[in-house]
């Protein structure tokens, strides 16, 4: 099974239609490992999110406030890419992470770009 893992840009990346086919093919393990992986990437978009707090440039996207905080878990991030690719269907041919990130710009906006 291929696993959607790259150092190179995301132009190699997988794109949205290809992890969605990958994760609907896979065996119970295959799926834990493809989740797993969106997980992380997701955590990374969080992470980066937090960097560029205003004082330095305007977040991506915003998360919820309240408690718990958003816990970009490898199924809720699925789901987005999920929902836009449904929404959006030529994003299944973009990059994954590219497509994860403008499903959390959309699902979670900032304030000022409402």
């Amino acid at each position: 099974m291929f696993i959607p893992v790259t150092t190179q840009a995301a132009d190699n990346e997988a794109t949205a239609g290809e992890l969605l086919s990958m994760l609907d093919q896979a065996d119970t393990n295959g799926k834990k490992v493809i989740e797993l992986l969106v997980e992380r990437t997701a955590q990374g978009m969080s992470w980066a999110n937090a960097y560029v707090t205003p004082a330095r440039h305007a977040p991506k996207f915003c998360a919820p406030q309240e408690q718990p905080a958003l816990n970009l878990t490898g199924t809720l991030s699925i789901d987005i890419v999920r929902d836009r690719v449904k929404h959006h269907p030529s994003d299944k041919n973009e990059p994954f992470g590219t497509i994860l990130l403008d499903g959390l710009r959309e699902r979670f906006p900032w304030p000022q770009t409402k």
